[in-house]
């Protein structure tokens, strides 16, 4: 853990969890995303033959589903501009 200092005259205190949470939840959906991505590309075979689509109306559907994603994007920027990292 980091160290944040609360009192310019008292020495520095562990940080607690809830300072780091922000990071790791970042961290963890941004890896979430990427396998996500690739497993939607190993899965494209399989999902091609079972609902019988093309590959352009498959580009199609993962397109707008990543679009719906990065659509939402700004609104949960704006949700921790609002709450913003408060330590306890």
């Amino acid at each position: 853990m980091g160290y944040v200092r609360r009192n310019p005259r008292r020495r520095w205190e562990r940080a607690s969890f809830s300072v780091w949470l922000p990071a790791i939840t970042m961290m963890m959906v941004s890896a979430l995303s990427h396998i996500d991505r690739n497993t939607l590309a190993l899965l494209a075979p399989s999902v091609l033959r079972g609902l019988q689509i093309t590959n352009e109306e498959y580009g199609y559907v993962i397109s707008r589903i990543f679009d719906r994603l990065h659509a939402l994007q700004p609104a949960g920027e704006r949700m921790v501009v609002r709450l913003g990292v408060r330590a306890p």
